[in-house]
């Protein structure tokens, strides 16, 4: 505690201050749980970008393996030309 305006036997008043914590701890403790939830956020971020990166890159390559599958199809391209797709 920081301050003590009341004692054991003080008269006091209705909403009258008590006494006054330190609370220098406590906001350092919410300073660095801020901080860190920050950082959190921050790969949260980062990790759906990299998902949606993935994601496009998924469709990028379904689309040209169903391309290469109709080509192969029609002859137009080689087996060999297909197993690289």
């Amino acid at each position: 505690m920081k301050s003590v305006f009341a004692h054991e036997g003080d008269l006091v008043e209705k909403d009258q201050l008590l006494v006054q914590m330190d609370t220098l701890e406590l906001e350092a403790a919410l300073a660095q749980a801020q901080a860190h939830l920050a950082e959190a956020q921050q790969a949260i971020a980062q990790a759906d970008a990299v998902l949606l990166q993935r994601g496009s890159e998924l469709n990028l390559s379904e689309s040209t393996l169903e391309r290469a599958a109709k080509l192969l199809a029609q002859r137009a391209i080689s087996e060999e030309e297909y197993d690289q797709k």
